[in-house]
């Protein structure tokens, strides 16, 4: 039998598990994460944020003895698939992280399969809502997001035409294409005026879609890209000396913003859960500086109501951390307090799986001056 390998991958806790499995879990929640879409650096601040959320709730020590965390860096589009194997295999009793929709869609397949609890940081996706009582998400819905982003694009942009960006190799892009469809089919005064293009394989637009924005047809752009997929588009815009504004809600990585402001003298406006002005963010921040010595930022808020929330959970129970304990303790009370990503720092889960109600708040980030 291989023994079971362990490789630092983040700060305090996270390693990545490989070989076949010599080492029992049993009694842990499993936190798993890959690169497959998004940069490691988003992956690394989202666990160090869930990280505080148990400490805040549990204590380091008892985090230390009820956590494990795998992540996986091949960029294979089914990494999230093997990294959930990985951990049940071990002997993991629920699984918690998973960042992006990508990857919270496959590793609640292998969750639903198995039987265990699941929640899943941030994941927006429409179609975790059908994977069963067993699947959660502590993010928003595409649907409550995109209430947000309408009522953003009208106000900001009144009587103004917007193209949204797609791109047709990425789930979480084609889930907002497929909500954007649905949302504008009949005539309504009261929507955005926005158009849709598809992305080539090499995540660029076409000649001829190029030259429609460069032929300012389009007054802004809507970019519905992971933060991995983003360089090329922007590179593209650079070169092509087009600078629009433009508006997100798929959390871009602040590294690829900032370079690509440095070139662009319009606003990116990024619409995130996270509102750095509330009382519990700003306690948060206060926490990451001590603890870490970091700033929070979204991506952190992230992964500490994710820590939150599952460390409220085994907090509640009392006997061994079984399978069936963890997901009794969750149905004590769906409600948690000390999110930071909400208004009145509360939320409450849904019975029958899915998302939490959550809408966006947009930020202004100014180019070049």
């Amino acid at each position: 039998m291989l023994s079971l390998n362990f490789r630092l991958c983040f700060p305090v806790l996270l390693c990545a598990l490989t070989g076949s499995p010599s080492i029992a879990l049993a009694g842990k929640v499993g936190f798993g994460s890959t690169t497959s879409v998004a940069s490691r650096s988003f992956q690394e601040n989202v666990y160090l944020g869930f990280e505080a959320g148990m400490h805040k709730t549990l204590g380091k020590e008892k985090t230390d003895a009820f956590v494990v965390a795998s992540q996986l860096t091949d960029k294979s589009p089914l990494s999230a698939t093997r990294s959930a194997e990985t951990l049940l295999k071990n002997g993991a009793i629920g699984l918690v992280g998973f960042p992006t929709s990508h990857d919270a869609l496959l590793a609640a397949d292998v969750a639903r399969k198995a039987g265990v609890l699941s929640f899943f940081a941030g994941a927006a996706h429409r179609d975790l809502a059908k994977k069963g009582p067993l699947v959660y998400s502590t993010g928003g819905s595409m649907d409550s997001l995109f209430d947000s982003l309408f009522i953003f694009l009208k106000r900001t942009f009144p009587q103004k035409r917007g193209l949204a960006v797609v791109s047709p190799f990425n789930a979480f892009s084609m889930n907002q294409e497929a909500t954007l469809l649905e949302k504008t089919k009949a005539p309504d005064a009261s929507l955005p005026l926005l158009d849709l293009r598809r992305l080539t394989k090499a995540q660029v637009l076409s000649n001829e879609d190029l030259a429609q924005v460069k032929a300012k047809t389009y007054d802004y752009l809507y970019l519905t890209l992971y933060p991995e997929d983003l360089p090329a588009l922007l590179s593209q815009l650079t070169a092509a000396k087009i600078d629009l504004p433009m508006v997100s809600v798929s959390g871009a990585d602040p590294s690829v913003l900032e370079r690509f402001l440095a070139n662009m003298k319009s606003p990116f406006y990024l619409g995130s859960s996270y509102d750095p002005r509330t009382l519990a963010a700003r306690h948060l921040d206060q926490q990451m500086l001590k603890q870490f010595k970091v700033k929070a930022n979204p991506e952190l808020g992230m992964g500490y109501d994710l820590g939150i929330v599952v460390g409220t959970i085994l907090s509640r129970v009392s006997g061994p951390l079984t399978k069936q304990s963890f997901i009794d303790a969750f149905n004590k009370d769906r409600c948690f307090t000390g999110i930071v990503r909400s208004v009145d720092g509360k939320v409450c889960f849904p019975q029958g799986g899915g998302h939490i109600f959550q809408g966006a708040i947009f930020r202004r980030f100014e180019g070049k001056p």
